[in-house]
């Protein structure tokens, strides 16, 4: 231990240099040095105090399509700790999964994929560790009839984009042959292509024809047929769901997921709600739901209901949840702009700033005309010019102004000439609409809202957990699913009206180590936080240069006084840049597969362009401990990719430099090497937490990303495949916990700090559990959901769940356990940080790309912006807090 001490104290300059270049390997058999691999920092990789740690061969240079090793199989077995094998075995040759990851290794092939889902981790138990509780979770069981489902593909001719007009369309059709053709069925329609029935229809296949009448008052986007023609309606069998499916499944006698019964059932549940609210993906919206009110400028936000089917241990359940969503204020676009810009008139030309501020709010909204009925147009643009000196060719080829154009032909004067002009249609054929003629047509979502306006959003909207337990049972009576004669005789549905009761676990909270200089040397958590006095940093940072900067009038002393005060407070508690707090089970070696031999912990997560900017770069960032068996300092990096791509592209990477040829890189690669350059050790044990994916992309993300993380490891040394775990972490969820015994909440009413849950609403067969780590500060606490899909370390539940509690308890903004796992919240706030370092919180979404030039291609080709270096020694100091 203190031999280990003692190399990681004389600091990384002390170690041998990771930046020289190791010889490099011939990839393809000699042809004068063409294709050659450079392994930056590998030489020094394979070197140790004994040897190589595995008693592997010596480096070699990344795989090329050439030379191609076998990948580690994607299975629940130990990873061999002897060298790698030249051949897959026959039992995983004989694998199609690993056969199609064989063939996938190349850096330029697209993603790994498989014609099947990836079987995931079973649940290897139950967790026992902690305190017994019961909370209520708003999942609500389902029973279902079993009944004979089928599925009809739908197409109706000609061709039309709007849901609400398809469905229509399918009603007229059903109130029109429902006795005569359809055998007195009531279809489930999804408003695309797909019509479900609870028994077969009297045909495999049949045409119809429907005449849908227009409606009074109803807007239709200009340029669009009228509603009173007619429709060809053909519906031709597709498939039958089988519910025995579904059953194996739930009873864990099937390990894929019938998908197709779940979709029938979220669109039977959907079917009638969506009919009488508006419909925002999950989401139904409308007055009965929930109130509206005001928000900020131009917008008001709506309640409404979210509900989606599960399938968990006890059954089918329907998760039901209270939601909030921006929406357009329904007034006039003056009025708009008048609130977004805080003017009280506009009476002068707008600045380009805020030209551009009202350009990217209304880009995509539809604006019904005053002087049209039933006509509304989608804005794609905001003239640069004022609307006075706005000009365009009339069909006799004439020219002649806007101004002058709306008062000889609708005798309309316009007032607001000052201002530019609502743009509809395409750059060469615009379509010029003033402001001051056109109301935002109700009920469109708003989706560009900022980091203020989310804030202020979620301070009107939460509610505390009584509340929001109220509130999801009034959903449910207003729903009135048992009611409903699709749901409950047509498909056999019922909905139990009492949430789930589920068992639960409280965690005990860790102990934490601080400096034994302080007072007080350590500390015991009470309900999710504690504070510094007494204590001390366990380990300080220094600081060199530093200046305060005063901009109001105080007087001089005022200011030296305070410049005083805070050296003080600096120099008792100990600056950042060190480590606030450390576990103290990681002082003394008692981490579950963490403390027995060197872990790197690695945090990932990919962040998107707001709503609105089409063409800006996604960034993904890793962050890896560099302080085992402390684990509690994480070194990041962000890396650019190609717009609204999950799976991050750059985790090992072989790229052309033009001095060196061909160099192995890649952000996994770069942390498996300063961890050596930090420790002094190679890591024998990886732990991956994976931030924001969602279910169905979860065998994309494991097949592509768990393909990176074994290249960059057997890129530094042939055989070296250290186990892995790949966790992926989610709190874009809906499920919420409340507490049945008030006894037992935190201060604000919550459940308590710890609370763990992996029965009853959990995943049937796999490992996934829902975690409270944190105590609740406003509004209802949500539990994020941990699902593990790939374990090479054979974690138990407790030994999981415990180390993940515990982490939470390290986060190094403040004195209060989160409500995700560090590693995980790091990478999203280093990615966060990338975001604006490539977009800027005010950049126009239609220049956010800038020239490609100089810009950097993605392993499909796609080329997109790329992100400035990192400097080395900011990746080390978590710049990114």
């Amino acid at each position: 231990m203190s031999q280990r001490r003692r190399r990681r104290g004389r600091g990384r300059h002390s170690e041998p240099s990771y930046g020289s270049d190791a010889p490099p390997s011939n990839c393809d058999g000699g042809d004068g040095g063409r294709g050659r691999v450079r392994n930056t920092g590998a030489a020094l990789w394979s070197q140790s105090e004994s040897g190589p740690s595995h008693g592997c061969p010596g480096v070699v240079a990344a795989p090329t399509a050439a030379q191609t090793p076998s990948p580690a199989p994607l299975a629940q077995t130990p990873v061999s700790r002897g060298p790698a094998p030249a051949q897959s075995s026959s039992i995983w040759a004989q694998t199609p999964l690993i056969c199609e990851l064989e063939q996938k290794l190349m850096l330029t092939a697209p993603p790994p994929s498989s014609s099947k889902p990836v079987v995931h981790p079973a649940r290897p138990g139950y967790g026992k560790v902690g305190e017994k509780v019961r909370v209520r979770a708003n999942h609500f069981l389902v029973e279902v009839r079993a009944s004979d489902l089928h599925h009809y593909y739908v197409s109706i001719t000609p061709k039309v984009a709007s849901k609400k007009i398809n469905k229509d369309v399918i009603k007229q059709l059903v109130k029109l042959y429902k006795e005569s053709h359809l055998g007195n069925r009531i279809p489930a329609y999804d408003g695309m292509k797909s019509i479900y029935t609870a028994g077969p229809l009297p045909f495999a296949s049949k045409e119809f024809v429907v005449k849908l009448a227009e409606r009074e008052g109803s807007a239709v986007a200009a340029g669009s047929f009228l509603r009173d023609r007619e429709f060809k309606v053909t519906l031709k069998l597709a498939s039958k769901p089988d519910l025995h499916q579904l059953q194996q499944f739930l009873r864990g006698q099937q390990h894929e997921s019938p998908q197709d019964v779940l979709q029938v059932l979220n669109v039977v549940l959907r079917a009638t709600t969506s009919e009488k609210y508006t419909v925002v993906g999950r989401s139904f919206f409308g007055v009965e739901l929930g109130q509206k009110d005001d928000f900020v400028e131009g917008l008001e936000y709506w309640r409404g209901s979210y509900q989606s089917v599960r399938m968990t241990q006890f059954g089918l359940s329907l998760n039901i949840d209270v939601t909030a969503k921006a929406f357009y204020e329904p007034i006039l676009v003056t009025e708009f702009v008048k609130k977004l810009l805080n003017y009280r008139e506009l009476s002068r030309p707008l600045p380009d700033c805020d030209r551009l501020k009202v350009k990217k709010a209304l880009k995509g909204v539809h604006v019904a005309l005053s002087y049209r009925e039933n006509i509304s147009y989608r804005i794609t643009g905001v003239s640069v010019e004022p609307l006075s000196k706005l000009t365009f060719t009339l069909d006799d080829k004439t020219r002649t102004s806007v101004v002058q154009y709306y008062r000889e032909r609708y005798n309309i004067v316009l007032w607001n000439v000052a201002t530019p002009a609502l743009q509809s249609g395409s750059d060469s054929k615009p379509v010029y609409l003033p402001m001051e003629l056109c109301s935002i047509v109700a009920g469109q979502r708003y989706t560009k809202l900022n980091e203020r306006q989310v804030t202020a959003l979620l301070r009107l909207t939460c509610q505390r957990p009584g509340d929001r337990e109220l509130s999801v049972y009034q959903m449910v009576k207003y729903n009135g699913y048992n009611k409903d004669e699709l749901i409950q005789r047509e498909f056999g549905m019922k909905i139990k009206e009492d949430m789930a009761l589920v068992n639960a676990r409280v965690l005990p909270p860790p102990s934490l180590k601080y400096h034994d200089t302080g007072r007080e040397k350590s500390e015991n958590p009470r309900m999710g936080h504690w504070n510094m006095i007494n204590k001390k940093m366990v380990n300080g940072g220094r600081v060199d240069f530093w200046a305060c900067v005063n901009f109001s009038r105080l007087d001089p002393s005022f200011n030296f006084r305070f410049c005083d005060d805070l050296v003080n407070m600096c120099n008792s508690k100990g600056v950042v840049g060190g480590r606030n707090t450390v576990l103290t089970d990681a002082i003394q070696r008692r981490i579950p597969l963490v403390s027995d031999i060197p872990t790197i912990i690695f945090g990932a997560d990919v962040t998107h362009p707001r709503p609105g900017v089409d063409s800006s770069p996604s960034i993904a960032a890793v962050v890896a401990s560099m302080d085992w068996p402390e684990v509690t300092m994480y070194r990041g990096i962000v890396s650019a990719q190609a717009h609204r791509k999950e799976i991050i592209q750059d985790l090992y990477s072989i790229k052309q430099d033009p001095s060196r040829g061909l160099v192995a890189g890649g952000m996994i690669r770069e942390h498996l090497i300063a961890f050596r350059q930090a420790t002094g050790l190679k890591p024998e044990r990886i732990i991956y937490f994976r931030d924001g994916v969602c279910e169905g992309q979860f065998s994309q993300v494991l097949l592509y990303e768990m393909d990176s993380i074994r290249k960059a490891c057997q890129s530094l040394q042939e055989g070296y495949l250290p186990p892995v775990t790949f966790v992926v972490v989610q709190k874009r969820h809906h499920t919420r916990l409340f507490p049945t015994d008030h006894r037992k909440t935190d201060q604000s009413g919550n459940i308590q700090p710890g609370t763990v849950i992996d029965t009853q609403i959990c995943h049937p067969t796999e490992f996934d559990f829902y975690l409270n780590s944190h105590a609740g500060i406003q509004g209802t606490s949500r539990p994020a959901h941990y699902h593990v899909l790939f374990d090479e370390n054979k974690f138990s539940p407790d030994a999981l769940q415990m180390l993940t509690n515990n982490l939470c308890y390290t986060y190094a903004r403040c004195t209060r356990s989160v409500s995700i796992v560090p590693p995980a919240y790091y990478a999203r706030l280093a990615a966060s940080r990338g975001q604006y370092y490539i977009e800027g919180e005010y950049s126009d979404g239609d220049s956010s790309t800038g020239s490609t030039a100089g810009g950097a291609e993605g392993a499909d080709g796609v080329r997109f912006r790329a992100l400035s270096e990192i400097k080395e020694n900011v990746k080390e100091v978590m710049f990114y807090c």
